[in-house]
């Protein structure tokens, strides 16, 4: 009697390829990439907030300090970092 085999799981990690694609991007994933976006909290403050696909990882008072995690952010997660100013356009690559 044989065995049935298993169903065979897809890997949510990227493969080298599809990472060296991204990397070599000139413009964020927002569904993907580690963002550094400005805003503004509910007291006219400028804060930093930090994304990961979208989803919130963080905020920081500081552009110095929202960039240092967003890069720790980046290499953990092994993806591109992006900052956006204020109106959600890219301006530069991160890491």
């Amino acid at each position: 009697m044989t065995r049935p085999s298993a169903p065979a799981r897809s890997s949510s990690r990227p493969t080298r390829s599809t990472q060296s694609q991204r990397s070599e991007r000139n413009h964020p994933d927002r569904d993907y990439d580690v963002i550094v976006h400005q805003c503004h909290d509910g007291h006219d403050r400028n804060m930093w907030r930090i994304l990961i696909g979208g989803e919130k990882q963080g905020a920081q008072e500081t552009l110095a300090l929202a960039i240092k995690l967003a890069r720790n952010l980046a290499l953990v997660h092994r993806r591109p970092a992006w900052l956006l100013d204020k109106t959600g356009c890219p301006v530069m690559p991160i890491g």
